[in-house]
């Protein structure tokens, strides 16, 4: 072997080492310097954020990175340069729903414990919540692959004005009977 095609194969290699690298710098930064930072406040929110991104991050590195390190690979750049950018925004897109998730189902509970009149409200708020951002990352991803999504949205969006609409006078009934906190 040649020395350039040695540095054609290491180059790949050295770029993924060091975004997984990076990713686990992050990760321990995050754990350690952050977790302490977090800890003095009153409350556990930022907890909660902080415990639902730490394994994300790091996966999101490697997925740069391994798009990155197989963008310097000598062979097969054709199919590699046609689906690679795709595939990616989609593995981050999802890898970054299901952390939003964690963050939104995380402090929903925390809410539902601090205020118990509201426990009752929290699996109907989180499962509301969740089905928005998996919605809104369908979107995404649609958009990604390329399918014009303008008319979905547009529709959703004309239809949560009626149902908003349909739903006024027992929404304000229902805030008239649930109990004040504070």
């Amino acid at each position: 072997m040649t020395t350039e095609e040695i540095w054609q194969v290491l180059v790949p290699i050295l770029i993924f080492a060091g975004f997984v690298l990076g990713g686990y710098v992050l990760r321990i930064s995050l754990s350690v310097y952050v977790t302490r930072l977090t800890q003095r406040t009153k409350t556990k929110v930022d907890d909660i954020i902080i415990g639902a991104i730490k394994t994300p991050i790091v996966l999101i590195f490697l997925i740069i990175g391994a798009s990155f390190a197989l963008a310097h690979v000598p062979f097969a750049q054709d199919i590699i340069g046609q689906y690679l950018p795709t595939i990616s925004y989609i593995i981050i897109v999802l890898i970054a729903t299901i952390a939003v998730v964690k963050i939104i189902t995380g402090i929903l509970r925390y809410y539902g414990i601090t205020h118990p009149s509201m426990k009752s409200l929290v699996p109907l708020l989180s499962k509301t919540a969740n089905i928005i951002v998996y919605f809104i990352a369908l979107v995404l991803i649609l958009n990604g692959l390329g399918i014009d999504v303008t008319a979905l949205v547009a529709g959703l969006g004309i239809g949560g004005i009626a149902i908003a609409f349909a739903l006024q006078e027992t929404l304000t009934i229902f805030r008239r009977n649930v109990p004040n906190d504070g």
